[in-house]
Formats: structure tokens, C-alpha cells, sequence
């Protein structure tokens, strides 16, 4: 993160004490490692390798330049330690293609104090998981900026104009149920994401660094632990049989899914093996929510067929394979003569397709100018864009609503015994606020028995 202090630039990155375990929920830690780890193949930034002073006057942006190239050179990727202290930058830091953030920051650029300051052509090309809440936070009028696509924004240091909250009243919004408010329900997580429900209307979601996968139950309000296993699980669904489906990616940068009961025992996790598309007799797809192509290929990856799926236990339900499934935290059923809405995560955009028997999508249409992680359908068609904020649109694409939730939303789901509770996934917790209409049904035969929860 950038922090412009009096307008002059700095790099601060802080460690605090977390245990190696990771923190329990409620639980929020400052950094990911509280001490130097033995790791042959990482390079740290310290005084033994690199001209680097760390104090904050000295500009350490060329140490960090040759610890990033040293990175890029012996393996083509790999990890950066930074220790604790202020890192002022007085020029460009070019980082290489792939590198990732282990902890995103809450903002990309800290001003105070300053005025007159104007930015132009805004985009981040960084996925939305591993880089910052906030665009830009103005310390000294608390005000925040969360687009992540600016034509042009002047800072004129003159206090805000007095303005109406930031959210409507709910009695007036056409989704949110009467006297309805976004509330907290758990939190103390570094980044959850990957949501979805079961037909009892629990809510599963996962917190990748941790490889955790928990569940959240609306008429207890409990939180329980599904699964805490070595695999890095990305994003969560379930098939007809009540199993749950785990995507998630290996060493090698691929990704794999298994299935799960719920209900079961956590460590009898099933690999799935992909099979022959043409030998696939399922009846439900099911789809990343959003992709990430850096190449200007959205809608080529979007619409190309693929040639192995991954079959439920069940067998009825399948996941294409693709290599968009090893960057994608959010799955989503496709279903044949419903539209399906994709968030272009790169582009911040949302499309809509049709959807084929097999699962492929055609017919691509920008349907809003605004998009992220994931996009969620109410009953009656509205679809909810979680993109800094919650925007809802109708069927038709006209904005009707903004839901304004404490932290940057990821991915959303409908829960609760009658659907009606739109569940959010944030940074570090998980917020629900009940909504007028229930999900839309995505899956042909929901009604069907299912494994039951502890």
C-alpha cells in the first residue's frame, strides 16, 4: 500500500503476532507471519541481502526492487518476506506478473492532509482477493473511494459537504425487507469468500488461507468448522445429494475438486477425477461466478466449451474443467433457459448468457457497467452486483438499489429457512440483511432429500 502522509510517499508494511495456526474466528490478526519462517527459497528483505534501511527516510525502493528481481530470477516466482518497519518508495517498483499479496491491504492509496491532488485513469489490474478494500482513504475527512475504475477524481482538501447517509432508509428500498439492516453475524476471518447454501438454508464459505471451510446456521446462529484440511480449497457447491463440492488448487498451480458430506467425517474427503465431456450425463453445470482474463479473452473463456467435467458423486451434477476454475472463488449453477450472469472481474463488468444443455454459455450481452466477484438472482429476476458495494439491478439493467455494507463484499448467497436473508462474504466477516424475495431456485429438483447437518 501507498501512504501519501503530508504527500509524501511511503511504503508501510507491519507484522504483528499471529499464531502459525492461523486466528480463530473473532480473532483479527495484523499479519500473516510474526517472525522470519525457514524457507530456502524465499527471499527476505534484510540488511544481510539488500540495501535496505526500513525506517522511513532513507528510500528503500531500490533494496525492494532487487528483492522482487532476485524473487523472479531463481524460480520465475516465489516469496517475498518484508519484515516489519516503513518502506519509503521515491520511484516506480515494477513487480512481475503473478506475484500475490499474502494479506491485502485495506486500501490502495492513504492521503492526509493534503489538497489539490487529481487522479486520471484509475484501473487495478490485480484481482480483487489479493489486493486492497479501498482505492483511496482520506485520513483526514475519514471519506473513502472503493471504485476500482476512475475516469478522473480531484482531491481539493476542502472539508465534505454535509450529504445524506450512505445508505437509504430500508422501508424505502424494493428489495430490502421492511426495516431491514445489514448486521455482522461472525467475523474474525482474513478473507472469506467461495459462499454457498444448502436447501436447509445454511451457509458454507471458505477462509483460503487458513483452509478452512465453515458453516454458518441461521436458526441456531452457530458457526461450526466443516473442514480444516491441506488442501486449499477455493470455492464451494453443493450437488443433488446434499455433498458438498470443494475446488481447489495444488502445488502445481492446477486445480482439482473434491466432495464432501457435511455431515460426515472432514477427513473423508473424495477426489473427483475428470472424465470425457461426452461421457457426461448430468443435468447441472456448474460454473465459476466470475473470471479474471488479463489477456482481453473474457468472452472467448467464457463461451468455449470444455472437454472434461468433474461428476459429483451423485451424478448429477458436474464442473467443467477449465483454467479459469484455479482463479475462480465463486461457483454458480448454469441452468438451461435461465440467464446466467458473469462477473469479468478484469473488465469490472457483469455480462449475462445463455446457458446450452451442456452447460456452455452463448449469446454474450453487457448487462452492467459495474462488476466484480459475484452477482446473486432474487425470485422475481433482480440481480445483485457485489462490486465495492451491492448494486441491484433489474432483469432489465436498470439500477434500482445500492446496499451499502461495512467492508468490501465478495460473494453473496441467499440463505436462511425461507431464503429470504441475503448472506454477504467480506474481508474478515460474514453480515446478512433480510431481503423481500427469496433466492432464485438455480437447480432443477431442489426439493429432492438431503444429507442431513450436524
Amino acid at each position: 500500500m501507498i501512504s501519501m502522509e503530508h504527500c509524501s510517499e511511503r511504503l508501510e508494511v507491519s507484522t504483528g503476532a499471529l499464531d502459525k495456526s492461523g486466528p480463530a474466528p473473532g480473532e483479527r490478526g495484523a499479519s500473516f507471519y510474526p517472525q522470519r519462517l525457514r524457507d530456502a527459497k524465499a527471499t527476505c528483505l534484510t540488511p544481510d541481502d539488500f540495501p535496505v534501511c526500513a525506517d522511513g527516510v532513507a528510500d528503500d525502493a531500490e533494496a525492494l526492487q532487487q528483492a522482487i528481481n532476485r524473487a523472479q530470477a531463481a524460480s520465475g516466482f516465489g516469496i517475498v518476506f518484508v519484515p516489519e518497519g516503513r518502506y519509503r518508495l521515491g520511484k516506480t517498483v515494477h513487480v512481475w506478473a503473478g506475484i500475490r499479496l499474502v494479506s491485502p491491504s485495506p486500501y490502495g492509496v492513504k492521503i492526509a492532509s493534503c489538497h489539490d491532488l487529481e487522479f486520471r485513469g484509475v484501473h487495478v489490474y490485480s484481482p480483487t482477493k489479493l489486493s486492497f478494500d479501498n482505492t483511496l482513504h482520506d485520513v483526514t475527512s475519514g471519506a473513502e473511494v472503493r471504485s476500482r475504475e476512475i475516469a478522473k477524481l480531484i482531491i481539493s482538501g476542502r472539508p465534505p459537504e454535509a450529504r445524506l447517509p450512505k445508505a437509504r432508509s430500508a422501508h424505502l428500498s424494493p428489495v430490502l425487507a421492511p426495516g431491514a439492516r445489514v448486521e455482522r453475524v461472525a467475523g474474525g476471518f482474513e478473507f472469506i469468500d467461495g459462499v454457498t447454501a444448502d436447501r436447509a438454508g445454511n451457509v458454507y464459505f471458505v477462509d483460503g488461507r487458513w483452509h478452512r471451510i465453515y458453516r454458518w446456521s441461521p436458526d441456531s446462529q452457530t458457526l461450526t468448522l466443516v473442514c480444516d484440511t491441506p488442501i486449499g480449497p477455493l470455492a464451494l457447491a453443493f450437488d443433488q445429494a446434499g455433498h458438498l463440492l470443494i475446488t481447489a488448487r495444488t502445488d502445481n498451480f492446477t486445480c482439482t475438486v473434491f466432495a464432501l458430506d457435511p455431515g460426515g467425517d472432514a477427513s473423508e474427503l473424495q477426489a473427483l477425477p475428470a472424465v470425457p465431456a461426452s461421457a457426461c450425463e448430468c443435468t447441472v453445470a456448474i460454473l465459476p461466478g466470475h473470471r479474471w482474463r488479463d489477456a482481453h479473452d473474457f468472452l472467448a473463456a467464457a463461451t468455449r466449451p470444455s472437454d472434461a467435467v468433474f461428476v459429483s458423486p451423485d451424478g448429477t451434477t458436474f464442473i467443467p474443467k477449465s483454467d479459469d476454475l484455479r482463479r475462480a472463488f465463486l461457483l454458480r449453477a448454469a441452468v438451461p433457459g435461465l440467464p446466467f450472469y458473469l462477473a469479468d472481474e478484469f473488465g469490472q463488468k457483469t455480462w449475462v448468457f445463455e446457458v446450452s444443455a451442456d452447460g456452455t454459455l452463448s449469446k454474450p450481452q453487457l448487462f452492467a457497467e459495474k462488476g466484480e466477484l459475484d452477482v446473486a438472482v432474487d425470485a422475481v429476476g433482480n440481480v445483485y452486483v457485489a462490486a465495492g458495494e451491492i448494486f441491484v439491478y433489474t432483469p432489465a439493467g436498470e439500477l434500482i438499489d445500492t446496499i451499502a455494507v461495512p467492508e468490501r463484499p465478495a460473494t453473496l448467497v441467499f440463505g436462511g429457512p425461507e431464503g429470504k436473508t441475503l448472506f454477504i462474504t467480506a474481508r474478515s466477516s460474514l453480515y446478512s440483511v433480510g431481503v423481500r424475495y427469496p433466492g432464485r431456485v438455480q437447480v432443477p429438483g431442489r426439493a429432492r432429500a438431503r444429507i442431513s447437518s450436524r
